[in-house]
């Protein structure tokens, strides 16, 4: 509709006639259009003088749509005879206007009058107020793309940019008039979706003038994204044609794109047959910098997990992730697994078991099912790891390959639907890596819906491979929620040559709490912890208030009554000072009275220098008062050094007064790493 009173009228219309529709809702029951009543109920007189029947409203409250239309239909009829002037009156209160939808069309409704008017001059007006020019360009091309772009090459610095979002507009809305001035745009302006989207329209509209334009493209990369996306359209309307004119590309960068987009078209109604036809594709992990779009194999997949995810699946494990750059698990979590709202466990380790598969006790490799580590793809940090005990759960799991978080409790890749249930039933299947792999993620979302039902399982389970992944579930919502309790019972259920990972477990809950709520890990300390455990807290403690205030975290240490507690937190307040100021910590230290106080507190610091600083380490360590300690601190400062500077460890070595032994013990890491040199 190109008269721009007539759009208007239409546009002050539609309210008009949306407000009669609401007004007929808000109608009171038994209210007819014709303005007859309706009829009275059987037994009963109708109400003289038009009273209200009794329990309906008398009369019709306006609905607050009807009030919102109606505004916009005075806007509307202002807007017909307004000139450019009065538009940036009404702009100005549109913006002003708190319902964003309705502010949005009117705004829309100016810009487009505005760019029938006189759009020059309406731009230099919107420029002037400080508002982006970019609404009215967009409405300006509608109307007249060539004149709208003459207007953008001329911006300078913004010429790229108003261009492209331009050019967004226009394929878009009105992709004709993006192909009249197509022969005007440079290549960067004209950013990579808006080409696909438009060569893909082309494509299955006419793809012979979609060939045409293809070839007038002058960027190498354009003309890949343009083929790639004009094939997909093209397939979608005729696969036969679209596959025989990318096969028929001389180009081959061009016809790998092509064949990219028929496939990921084509795998839409034959993902099997697609899948069959992939190795077409030039088997070059380079080929990943050509195309554009989805992937076909992401679409085959997706399109096959649809009607049969395992064989989906099944034929997924015979790729090689190296040709395809795309892994297992992130297809899996990305494309398989949403196909369906509910799985069964057992159905999740079919999923992903590989062929061959062998039960986790025929492994061989000697190893316990608890052997402690940060599972792969975490962080070193203390903060950020998630510790998992072996090798199954986490990061490692297949189920977890394209979530943000693996240990995320209220997003998981699947929702398992009774947890209890699920457990029992991999219980009874063979423990291979696949059950593992489930089984833990079963048993996260179990300790998250029911962490007592999981703990007693926990603690009536004897199958070791079972009870991990209880274990993990377990101890990281124990991470999670700072509860030592939960984590104390964990260690419990741990096995008798497994306690000690309990115990350390235990241990990262309390630093944990120590680190995130001082003041209940401060009341742990008065109560009945074992020594170990407190020490632990209290060097958290110790290390946290140090980095602000290492005085008063000296000063704390000092008051506290156990000895070992007194020890740990002196140690780690010196050692976190030293770490930032190590002279305001010497100089401090320096004026200490002799005592155990002052012996850890130069271990801290010695701690703390050793690596950057082991000269200075070597003096401090020498202050110690106890001969045994001195010694073995002593030994342990030119060790480190052994690795990183040689010829300084045997400098530092010779002028040491050490025993027999320890003389033997460096002289064998000295010669080692001479060796090693060599």
């Amino acid at each position: 509709m190109k008269n721009p009173a007539a759009q208007l009228a239409l546009y002050a219309m539609i309210p008009a006639v949306v407000g009669g529709m609401a007004a007929w809702a808000t109608r009171p029951v038994g209210d007819l259009p014709g303005g007859s009543t309706a009829m009275a109920e059987a037994g009963k007189s109708k109400p003289a003088n038009g009273a209200p029947v009794a329990g309906k409203p008398g009369r019709v409250e306006p609905s607050p749509m009807a009030g919102a239309l109606a505004e916009q239909r005075r806007y509307c009829e202002r807007l017909r005879t307004a000139d450019l002037a009065q538009m940036m009156e009404v702009l100005k209160e549109a913006g002003a206007m708190d319902d964003s939808i309705g502010r949005d069309l009117l705004e829309s409704l100016i810009f487009g009058q505005m760019a029938r008017t006189d759009p020059e001059a309406a731009m230099a007006l919107v420029v002037a107020a400080g508002k982006s020019g970019s609404p009215l360009l967009q409405a300006w091309a509608a109307v007249d793309a060539a004149a709208a772009l003459t207007w953008a090459e001329g911006c300078g610095a913004d010429s790229e940019s108003m261009m492209q979002e331009m050019v967004f507009s226009l394929v878009h809305d009105d992709v004709d008039a993006f192909v009249k001035i197509l022969p005007r745009l440079k290549p960067d302006s004209m950013p990579d979706p808006a080409i696909s989207s438009a060569f893909c329209l082309l494509g299955a509209r006419n793809a012979d003038e979609a060939r045409q334009l293809l070839e007038a493209l002058t960027n190498p990369w354009q003309q890949k994204v343009a083929a790639s996306s004009l094939a997909e359209g093209w397939a979608r309307r005729d696969a036969t044609a679209a596959y025989a004119w990318a096969k028929s590309l001389t180009d081959p960068d061009q016809r790998e794109s092509a064949l990219r987009g028929v496939f990921r078209a084509w795998a839409e109604t034959d993902p099997k047959g697609t899948a069959a036809r992939l190795d077409e594709l030039i088997e070059d992990p380079a080929t990943t910098e050509i195309i554009w779009g989805d992937s076909p194999l992401r679409a085959v997949v997706r399109a096959w997990a649809a009607h049969d995810p395992k064989a989906a699946a099944a034929w997924l494990r015979t790729r090689s992730e190296e040709d395809d750059r795309i892994s297992f698990q992130d297809l899996l979590t990305s494309e398989i697994l949403p196909s369906r709202e509910e799985w069964k466990a057992t159905e999740l380790a079919d999923l992903i078991r590989r062929p061959g598969e062998k039960v986790v006790a025929e492994e061989g490799n000697g190893n316990s099912p608890y052997s402690y580590s940060t599972s792969g793809g975490g962080s070193d940090s203390e903060e950020n790891s998630h510790r998992t005990m072996g090798q199954y759960g986490g990061y490692d799991s297949p189920l977890n390959g394209h979530a943000a978080d693996p240990f995320d409790v209220a997003t998981p890749s699947v929702r398992i639907a009774d947890p209890a249930q699920a457990f029992d039933e991999l219980a009874r299947q063979p423990g291979d890596a696949s059950r593992q792999h489930v089984l833990h993620e079963v048993a996260a979302q179990w300790a998250e819906k029911d962490p007592a039902g999981a703990m007693a399982k926990l603690r009536q389970t004897t199958d070791s491979w079972l009870k991990l992944g209880l274990i993990n579930a377990l101890s990281e919502r124990a991470r999670r929620t700072l509860d030592p309790q939960l984590a104390a019972e964990i260690a419990k259920a741990y096995p008798e040559d497994s306690t000690w990972y309990g115990g350390l477990a235990v241990t990262e809950i309390y630093t944990n709490l120590a680190k995130n709520d001082s003041a209940k890990a401060d009341e742990l300390l008065q109560g009945d912890l074992d020594a170990g455990t407190k020490a632990f807290i209290a060097y958290t403690l110790a290390s946290r208030q140090a980095t602000y205030d290492p005085r008063g975290a000296l000063g704390w240490a000092a008051g506290q009554s156990d000895e070992k507690v007194r020890q740990q937190a002196t140690q780690a307040a010196m050692e976190n000072w030293a770490g930032a100021d190590a002279y305001a910590a010497s100089e401090w230290l320096a004026a200490q009275p002799a005592g155990p106080s002052r012996e850890w507190a130069v271990f801290g610091l010695v701690h703390a220098l050793r690596q950057t600083s082991p000269a200075d380490a070597l003096q401090w360590a020498a202050t110690l008062t106890d001969p045994a300690w001195r010694e073995s601190t002593q030994l342990n400062i030119v060790q480190n050094m052994v690795g990183s500077d040689l010829a300084g460890a045997k400098e530092f070595a010779a002028g040491l007064t050490l025993s027999e032994a320890s003389r033997k013990e460096l002289q064998s890491s000295i010669e080692s790493a001479q060796k090693s040199s060599n």
